[in-house]
């Protein structure tokens, strides 16, 4: 029941909105292969293979604003199609510089500039997405940024 109700209302959002602005879409793909066989007395050595694909649609509805709605899937290989379920994407975005401010779920990729060995198997892996909202500042002199998963 709740899945109807969130695409009724995904669906009603988008024909509000259609009229309103710009409509784009973007689609991403994400295959990842990580051998970690090695000894090791406190871990388990694993092997992922798996493929990450997320679409997404983007409705600007004024200059800095905009709404977005997708699904995200993992597929690990190996794996029964049930075990990952699939994720709806939605998101609010203000941009203008020098802020940046984004509230919902939104992919994580392209926002955080972490080194990959913190991010990987945690975090870039198996979850992808923010699931809660990211504040950026970028200015002449200093960049900040703030965001809470």
């Amino acid at each position: 029941m709740t899945k109807i109700f969130r695409l009724l209302l995904i669906l009603s959002i988008l024909m509000e909105f259609s009229s309103a602005g710009d409509v784009r879409w973007e689609a991403n793909y994400h295959g990842f292969l990580d051998n970690r066989e090695y000894y090791n007395t406190v871990q388990t050595p694993k092997t992922y293979v798996s493929s990450d694909f997320m679409t997404t649609v983007f409705l600007k509805i004024a200059p800095a604003h905009d709404i977005a709605f997708g699904m995200d899937y993992l597929c690990e290989m190996g794996s029964l199609f049930d075990d990952h379920p699939l994720k709806i994407v939605m998101n609010y975005r203000y941009d203008r510089e020098p802020f940046r401010f984004q509230i919902g779920v939104f992919p994580r990729r392209d926002l955080l500039c972490y080194p990959l060995a913190l991010l990987t198997d945690t975090l870039d892996y198996f979850r992808p997405n923010i699931e809660g909202f990211y504040v950026d500042y970028s200015g002449k002199r200093i960049t900040e940024n703030f965001w809470l998963d």
